[in-house]
């Protein structure tokens, strides 16, 4: 196995919701790139180039690409998609599939919070290597385990995305940072008593009607598989650290029923 440390272990990955029918395509409101110039700007009508796809998805992401020209104040974002790339020449439309395709020449951020372009192909690649690397991991030993973590924590329509945010983060430190993770010398911590060799950390963000969602999905690279009991224990032993930590930092604790579960996420055959 290549690498599995580098590829498993403390990988931060945003996950994009998305369609089956989504794809890299042409969308009949993306920009027509001209220099380093913004289109849109002066009065500039922005004219699309071709209509390939005109598929809600399609029409979202530019939508909310849109959006983010307009409100940034970064430079490299400013031009994500939107200006030529240094040395491109020109805009060129790369075809991947019949009536699929995507532009090329442009600038792109490589922010995967900020770009929503950006972050679907990011999130793509990132799902590609997390793949990878579970199957990796089960191929090496028929004993070999993978467990699936999710971590929410309570939220209101009032509270900001920092203050959401900072909740996680405190919670996810309460588990990993003490002696009870990492053992000691008269001490077997989690990671070395349930036989935890890597792990996999991706943080979703989400808006709705009970306002921003942030939470952790975590994927635990085991020697060996556990049993029902053991994943109980072990979840009961994950949430008392999680819960501790939030409250220790002056949010509402964590609901037990909805704030952790913990499940085997590829099954041995």
């Amino acid at each position: 196995m290549q690498s599995l440390a580098t590829t498993a272990k403390n990988v931060d990955t945003a996950r994009v919701e998305r369609s089956d029918s989504d794809s890299d395509s042409v969308a009949s409101s993306a920009p027509k790139a001209a220099g380093k110039r913004p289109l849109g700007n002066h009065g500039n009508k922005v004219t699309p180039v071709v209509e390939v796809d005109s598929s809600a998805f399609s029409k979202a992401i530019w939508r909310l690409q849109r959006t983010m020209w307009g409100i940034t104040s970064f430079k490299r974002l400013a031009g994500c998609h939107r200006w030529l790339a240094d040395n491109s020449g020109s805009a060129k439309i790369h075809w991947t599939a019949p009536g699929q395709a995507h532009w090329g020449g442009l600038q792109q951020s490589d922010s995967v919070w900020a770009s929503p372009l950006s972050a679907l192909k990011i999130s793509r690649v990132r799902a590609g290597e997390v793949s990878k690397a579970v199957e990796a991991w089960k191929a090496k030993s028929p004993y070999h385990s993978v467990e699936f973590l999710t971590l929410t924590v309570q939220h209101s329509r009032g509270q900001s995305l920092k203050d959401v945010w900072n909740q996680v983060a405190v919670g996810w430190k309460g588990i990993i940072k003490g002696a009870s993770w990492r053992g000691g010398a008269r001490y077997a911590g989690d990671k070395n008593r349930f036989g935890i060799r890597h792990y996999c950390r991706s943080t979703e963000v989400t808006l709705g009607s009970n306002g921003w969602h942030t939470h952790l999905h975590v994927l635990f690279f085991l020697q060996e598989g556990l049993a029902p009991a053991e994943r109980d224990f072990l979840q009961s032993r994950l949430f008392d650290r999680w819960k501790n930590a939030i409250v220790r930092a002056g949010y509402k604790a964590p609901n037990v029923k909805h704030g952790i579960k913990l499940e085997e996420a590829v099954k041995n055959q």
